[in-house]
């Protein structure tokens, strides 16, 4: 177990004055609290990753667990990387009302405006549609990345002109608007909106304007790399990286993810204070202007009960509190990143462990903080 925050120790961290709240004695118990939860978790081997908490836009509590790389033997820290995979999603909306912001994007055109060379099939579905996976339009995430894996492509728009004519004929699966299917294919689509409406690259632009503005200074995108032979094969190394596992605590197998090939459902990789940072951006309105980000949670989509998808956000309301988040992994990494608004709460918790338990953790931080059950 490791924690690094400007080479403190945990006893100097928990005496900083991180909240601008009044200590009060449940404040104050709780870094020691949850500390002793999440290191009962480690020495489980349930946790291996970092832990953020933060309440009025400051830090309350942050520490690292578990092994970075396991062979190794190199611990997480606070500026260990993980792969985000799906909470990619809610900066490919961000980008999208970016533009639309702007007058670039209509988010009630078809998805044909932007993208003409998909089926004429597809004229029905909209961007809106696209951003809370209610478009119709199929699932084709695997013809998406095989393409991209098997050809010398670098761009997703120079991966659409090659699976483009792959689509001809394909009907919507469902009529526009009548039915929610997650569609990690969909969100692909939309980051090629995003490089073609902005003349730049999808990454290039969400760094330019989110990850600059919001001082996500470690946030970036999963890059092909580029053997000897000039093929393309797997993905480049990035420093800091933390590296992913399956299976379980007692059969650890590691992860080989290539997410370069799917940037817009689900390539970035952060650390958890980058989130952090995005998190007081997204509250000031330096990102999306506050009256699009509202817009992103009042277009959201009736999922189940109680529960709702709007513009790269899950919004749900239980005994009386409302958490908009998003979460994404599986294969080596789970992250969460989750906002109360109400008590402008935010927990971020980022794992190198595919099968780790994100929902039970912030939960239970939740509980330990406030005492109310979400």
């Amino acid at each position: 177990m490791r924690s690094i925050v400007s080479g403190a120790s945990l006893a100097l961290l928990l005496a900083a004055p991180l909240s601008v709240k009044p200590q009060a004695p449940e404040v104050t118990r709780f870094p020691i609290s949850v500390n002793s939860y999440l290191s009962r978790l480690e020495r489980s081997d349930s946790l291996a990753g970092t832990v953020l908490v933060a309440r009025d836009g400051h830090i309350i509590f942050e520490h690292s667990y578990g092994n970075a790389n396991v062979e190794l033997g190199v611990s997480n820290r606070n500026d260990t990387r993980y792969r985000i995979f799906s909470v990619t999603k809610q900066f490919t909306a961000a980008a999208v009302l970016i533009l639309a912001g702007e007058g670039r994007i209509d988010l009630h055109a078809s998805v044909l405006k932007y993208l003409p060379e998909l089926p004429s099939e597809w004229r029905g579905a909209s961007v809106q549609e696209m951003l809370t996976h209610t478009s119709g339009i199929p699932n084709d995430e695997n013809d998406w990345a095989q393409t991209f894996m098997q050809n010398d492509v670098k761009t997703q728009l120079a991966n659409l002109a090659l699976v483009a004519p792959m689509l001809a004929g394909h009907p919507l699966t469902d009529p526009p608007g009548s039915k929610w299917r997650y569609n990690n294919f969909a969100y692909d689509l939309l980051a090629c909106i995003v490089a073609r409406v902005s003349n730049q690259g999808y990454a290039s632009f969400v760094k330019q304007y989110i990850f600059t503005p919001a001082g996500m200074l470690d946030a970036g995108f999963d890059e092909r790399r580029q053997a000897d032979s000039g093929m393309y094969v797997g993905s480049a190394s990035i420093p800091r990286l933390a590296s992913g596992y399956n299976g379980t605590p007692d059969n650890l197998m590691t992860a080989f993810p290539q997410m370069f090939a799917s940037r817009g459902a689900g390539g970035i990789y952060a650390t958890a204070e980058d989130l952090f940072h995005y998190d007081n951006a997204i509250n000031a309105g330096r990102i999306v202007p506050l009256e699009l980000e509202r817009q992103a949670i009042d277009s959201a989509f009736t999922t189940g009960p109680n529960t709702s998808y709007g513009y790269g956000w899950v919004i749900t309301h239980k005994n009386g509190i409302t958490l908009i988040s998003h979460s994404g992994g599986t294969n080596g990494y789970v992250a969460d990143y989750a906002r109360y608004p109400a008590s402008h709460i935010c927990i971020v918790i980022l794992t190198n462990r595919g099968f780790t338990d994100t929902d039970s953790i912030r939960d239970t931080i939740f509980r330990m903080l406030t005492g109310a059950n979400s």
